[in-house]
């Protein structure tokens, strides 16, 4: 197995250079049949199942990693949103405009 970074996320799969190779016509035969397969069928479809179970439990730990990278994502943007919108609050023009008009009226009235 290799490992590749996500060019995007930088997250490390793992994946098996060659792909599963999809089922044959024998495996849908046997499946519409009551007879087992072959004494040599059975070595290659057991190590069908090894190499799909390791696949699927691989799989499964890139998806958990990735979900628990989604949710730290999530709250760092919470937080960074969070952090945005304080500040854009105090920066808005409206907050000046107490000290603007106070300023006008103590100009325009006489000492």
């Amino acid at each position: 197995m290799s490992q590749t970074a996500c060019p995007t996320c930088g997250i490390l799969s793992q994946h098996d250079p060659s792909p599963i190779v999809p089922l044959s016509s024998r495996v849908s035969e046997l499946l519409s049949v009551n007879t087992p397969p072959h004494d040599a069928e059975v070595d290659a479809m057991r190590q069908i199942v090894k190499e799909s179970s390791e696949l699927v439990d691989s799989l499964q730990e890139q998806m958990k990693k990735a979900q628990e990278r989604l949710s730290s994502l999530q709250d760092l943007h919470r937080t960074a949103f969070g952090t945005l919108t304080t500040v854009k609050i105090v920066l808005h023009p409206i907050r000046s405009l107490p000290t603007i008009s106070s300023q006008r009226f103590s100009s325009a009235v006489p000492r």
